[in-house]
């Protein structure tokens, strides 16, 4: 199969960023060379997948949404394993937040004064949240909606933000049991590359062995994706649509989604090096659709990309192809643009794994085939 036969670029997700977060990440840099190697060659028809992309992209949860279609039992013990990370998160969000309030903030009372005080010391934070009691909920509970007053949702900036600060009297609960979507919503930063292995996954009238590589996005380590590329059958690079109007956390003068095509044309050419390159196929997901959307209302794509031309502002459906033929063009340049099937989704939508999972597959499995 000649490499792009198939390059899909697949459209979803979910993420309300708004302002750079210029803290960079003090997680070390670990190559694919230092995997967890221990599974054993897959025995029959097997298929390898890699997630690629920047970091925030989204892949860290397509790859809990392959655990919950394939493996439900890991998937499980990672959403039980993510309470702390949902606190954790949330304490983080009043971190930020409180300190965009304007300055000198008069809050009703001054004991509630220097509850925020405390929220805007890291280590007093941490110990507000590791000794919560209903007098510090309720003070959390009010400053939120007093954030929500004076600056709005939308300077909510990480993934799902929003969305943790509005449920945070369940959260913050004792008996706390994160749902589904809670999980999926819950992003953990990849710390090092994980590799995973589902067997018997039954399509057609055969049985497959899938193995997905998931990598760290941060631009320190992408330069260390390229020395296992030899065996892997099907890239999946992820960009967040969601992205184009914000900033790299690693350097706040670059756009993420500018950042994240300039990577992709790294990608295409790093492949055509591979000796097995005519045997490869890329896959597109640009993710987080469901944010682009509500984004775009307020915040116009050609603010950002200032070559872009509507016919309409704020049309989300010229915004979002607008920025897939980004990727095309790239693809085009190098030769690599045939086949082009495009989908929309989201990677936080519940029926991901029916909507794009089983329909790459089918993809997938009917090019192996055929050749």
């Amino acid at each position: 199969m000649p490499f792009c036969t198939r390059l899909l670029c697949c459209t979803g997700d979910t993420s309300d960023a708004r302002t750079p977060n210029s803290k960079k990440s003090s997680s070390p840099t670990i190559p694919p060379s230092d995997y967890d190697d221990t599974l054993s060659p897959p025995v029959g028809n097997s298929i390898n997948f890699m997630l690629l992309g920047t970091a925030g992209s989204g892949k860290s949860t397509i790859f809990k949404q392959f655990d919950k279609m394939f493996q439900t039992d890991l998937f499980t013990g990672g959403r039980s394993e993510s309470v702390e990370a949902i606190k954790e998160f949330i304490r983080a969000s009043f971190l930020r937040l409180t300190r965009l309030l304007r300055e000198n903030y008069e809050y009703e009372s001054e004991d509630l004064q220097l509850f925020v005080g405390d929220l805007q010391d890291s280590s007093k934070s941490v110990d507000i949240f590791d000794n919560l009691n209903d007098n510090a909920l309720n003070n959390l509970v009010q400053i939120w909606n007093i954030i929500k007053s004076e600056l709005g949702s939308q300077i909510c900036q990480q993934e799902s933000e929003f969305y943790f600060m509005e449920k945070l009297q369940d959260c913050l609960s004792p008996n706390f049991m994160p749902t589904d979507d809670d999980y999926l919503r819950c992003r953990v930063e990849t710390q090092r590359s994980e590799r995973r292995r589902y067997e018997n996954v039954s399509f057609g009238k055969q049985n497959w062995v899938l193995t997905l590589t998931d990598v760290r996005g941060n631009k320190d380590d992408r330069r260390s994706w390229f020395s296992s590329f030899e065996d892997v059958d099907y890239f999946l690079y992820i960009s967040s649509l969601a992205d184009y109007n914000l900033c790299m956390e690693e350097d706040t003068s670059r756009n993420r989604l500018k950042d994240s095509l300039e990577t992709f044309g790294e990608v295409l050419e790093s492949l055509k090096t591979v000796s097995s390159f005519n045997k490869k196929s890329v896959i597109v997901l640009l993710n987080k659709e469901d944010s682009f959307k509500e984004k775009i209302r307020t915040d116009p794509l050609e603010n950002h990309f200032t070559h872009f031309r509507p016919n309409k502002t704020n049309d989300v459906t010229e915004g979002k192809y607008f920025i897939k033929s980004q990727f095309v063009q790239i693809a085009r340049k190098k030769g690599l643009d045939e086949k082009m099937d495009v989908k929309f989704t989201s990677a936080i939508d519940r029926k991901f794994g029916d909507k794009i999972i089983q329909s790459l597959l089918k993809n997938v499995i009917s090019d192996i085939l055929k050749n």
